[in-house]
């Protein structure tokens, strides 16, 4: 009965694997320093290397991106085929190349929360795309959706 925006998050490992996850659990920490959080269920199968990650970064999808977030929330062996990136320069994280915005963030601080580990970042850089008519993709119900504006 809450809807959220999807993201997938983003991040590269000591070894220079690409890794991506779907996830709602993103939201706005501070202003001032910036900071945004994340969760990862400690169940996860890239568990250990989300907890290792330096940094991470945070891809707004739009609403024409359903099949991205289907694709990072599957267990795939290579969750990144076919998906156009680039990558940031502050932490080297793989950025998805039509994102609405990406959010490059270094890892600040994680707290043990249960079954999840909370995922903190101060954001170093933010690039969005110049208006283009899209809308964030939205979750509600079990189903995807957008906002109209």
């Amino acid at each position: 009965m809450f809807p959220t925006g999807v993201v997938v998050v983003t991040a590269t490992t000591e070894h220079g694997e690409d890794l991506g996850a779907t996830v709602s659990s993103f939201n706005s920490v501070s202003l001032d320093p910036p900071l945004v959080l994340w969760s990862v269920a400690k169940s996860s199968h890239a568990y250990d290397k989300w907890k290792r990650a330096r940094g991470f970064a945070v891809n707004i999808l739009a609403s024409d991106q359903q099949h991205l977030s289907r694709q990072f929330a599957a267990p795939l062996a290579d969750k990144w085929r076919d998906v156009p990136k680039s990558r940031s320069i502050s932490i080297d994280a793989p950025l998805i190349a039509d994102a609405l915005a990406t959010l490059e963030c270094r890892t600040y601080r994680q707290v043990d929360a249960g079954d999840h580990l909370v995922i903190l970042g101060l954001v170093e850089a933010l690039g969005t795309l110049r208006d283009t008519g899209r809308n964030a993709l939205l979750f509600f119900r079990g189903r995807y959706s957008d906002i109209a504006v």
